[in-house]
């Protein structure tokens, strides 16, 4: 089994904390996350051929999004009420993967 060393995320203050506007950044991000759905699907509906071309503009930002998990991973326990740490350094619900896709 191989172990990675855990780094300290760039400008951490510590342990999680919330923050005055964590909902209203958190809304950003899902109107960001459904915008780029409710588009895409538009377009694929006007013009199935930009499937291709959508699909490797996705794939960039799913790994551009891996880059900053690595670039920002979390302490041991530092994550907010609700969520665990698992093992790739990312606070969530649940560390049980879905799919992997």
């Amino acid at each position: 089994m191989v172990f990675k060393k855990r780094k300290k995320p760039t400008g951490s203050t510590g342990r999680w904390q919330a923050a005055p506007n964590d909902a209203i950044r958190l809304a950003a991000l899902r109107w960001f996350a459904l915008t780029i759905e409710k588009e895409g699907i538009e377009l694929y509906a006007t013009n199935t051929a930009t499937y291709p071309e959508m699909e490797k503009i996705l794939r960039k930002a799913l790994g551009d999004i891996d880059d900053l998990r690595d670039k920002f991973a979390a302490q041991d326990g530092d994550c907010p009420e609700g969520y665990i740490l698992c093992d790739d350094d990312v606070c969530r619900p649940s560390c049980d993967k879905v799919s992997d896709s």
